[in-house]
């Protein structure tokens, strides 16, 4: 359980750092206003999807940056938690 508390909470940090490589790196300002306004676009005319099947030519994939910022916090917290439900047997005296 701890090594998947420890994947999830790096998982959920590489999430939140994507947003901020997306303001810039100016974090006092740009990276809440990334949160609120900026969107991410998948697809196109070329792309992994496109040529995988995923989706057709020319159709459009649109995640707000709000929801990556929602996914990254509660990856991170659910990491947490899994290191923290571990559970440690107790060693008997002898």
């Amino acid at each position: 359980m701890r090594i998947l508390g420890n994947i999830l909470i790096l998982i959920g940090i590489i999430l939140l750092l994507s947003l901020l490589v997306l303001s810039e790196y100016h974090f006092k300002a740009d990276y809440f206003q990334t949160i609120q306004y900026k969107e991410i676009t998948f697809g196109g005319e070329k792309g992994l999807l496109v040529s995988l099947g995923v989706i057709e030519k020319g159709e459009r994939i649109v995640i707000s940056c709000k929801y990556i910022f929602i996914v990254g916090v509660l990856i991170l917290i659910s990491g947490v938690y899994a290191i923290a439900l571990q559970h440690t047997p107790k060693e008997t005296r002898r």
